[in-house]
């Protein structure tokens, strides 16, 4: 048996490995989501990068050595992945722009839960006294959330 042969089976050990742990691990939705083009599994890929991790540098220049010597269609899978993903950022940042520009009300980030008015009542029922849990149960506005809010309100 040469040295090679035996990283081949070392190689195939960790590939079924994964595929077990991928199948029962992920959920059906990930694993048959419909926005991957590449007909590289994602098993094939986890297994590169853990392959390149164990038993190489930990250099991304040997990582792309290890997964073109391996798979020769590797880099451009990967070069045309980094060219989506700029592609969606651009998107991205282009509905942003024009969100900007023909909404006024329209703000980055995740939306606010619970509105000024809301904060302001549970503010006041904390000024009459009643505790936190007390307000929780009332209002729906979590503990940490009054404990936040009721700390900017008092500067």
């Amino acid at each position: 048996m040469t040295y090679n042969s035996t990283l081949l089976k070392v190689f195939v050990y960790l590939l079924t490995t994964i595929e077990t742990l991928y199948q029962t691990s992920v959920p059906l939705e990930v694993q048959n989501r419909k926005n991957v083009h590449l007909a590289t599994s994602d098993c094939l890929v986890i297994t590169c990068y853990l392959w390149g991790v164990l038993h190489f540098s930990e250099t991304l220049k040997a990582k792309h050595q290890l997964a073109q010597s391996l798979f020769p269609n590797f880099l451009e899978y990967s070069a045309f992945a980094q060219f989506e993903r700029e592609l969606i950022l651009e998107r991205t940042q282009e509905g942003k722009r024009f969100a900007k520009a023909h909404d006024p009300n329209f703000r980055e980030g995740r939306p606010k839960k619970y509105t000024k008015e809301q904060l302001q009542l549970a503010y006041e029922l904390k000024q009459q006294g009643l505790t936190y849990k007390m307000i929780e149960r009332k209002t729906g506005i979590s503990i940490s959330t009054q404990q936040r809010a009721f700390k900017q309100m008092m500067k």
